[in-house]
């Protein structure tokens, strides 16, 4: 199972909590006021990633959710 958060105000998604691994939250910096504050520590997915995707090669990487 995955929670998903939602604003109160417009119903954007901002968070994801997935059951598989309670100690993530991901969180779409897109829906952030101000990204340049967040400091990702992981890039989740990568086998949905697109060939333009620019990931931070220093970055543990996942083809989905880490286990």
């Amino acid at each position: 199972m995955t929670r998903r958060g939602f604003c109160p105000d417009c119903g954007a998604p901002v968070v994801v909590k997935p059951d598989a691994v309670p100690q993530v939250v991901a969180i779409r910096t897109a829906s952030l006021d101000d990204p340049g504050w967040f400091t990702p520590q992981m890039d989740v997915w990568t086998c949905d990633a697109h060939t333009w995707d620019q990931m931070n090669p220093t970055l543990p990487k996942y083809e989905k959710y880490p286990k």
